[in-house]
């Protein structure tokens, strides 16, 4: 089964996709920006870049799996509440 787990880079995605793959999932993990992506390359992880606020980037990340986790989110504890919207309700 190809689960896909968004925000596999992030603290809880990261613990998932470790106990996915324990467990004998073909994970795809997105990664929205470059450079977080190679703890989950040496972990056998499927990455793909994708960005909640660029719909064309949905498609190539949901094509051919079984399941969604959807865990990528937008934080902050000093404000931004638009971007925070926009991210977290609106991209998804």
């Amino acid at each position: 089964m190809k689960v896909l787990v968004t925000g596999a880079s992030g603290f809880l995605g990261g613990y998932l996709v470790k106990r996915l793959m324990e467990r004998g999932f073909n994970v795809r993990g997105t990664v929205r920006t470059r450079g977080k992506e190679k703890k989950l390359i040496d972990m056998g992880v499927e990455v793909v870049y994708m960005d909640l606020l660029i719909p064309e980037t949905l498609s190539q990340a949901v094509r051919g799996v079984d399941a969604i986790i959807h865990l990528a989110a937008y934080y902050t504890f000093t404000g931004k509440k638009e971007l925070y919207q926009k991210i977290n309700v609106d991209g998804t």
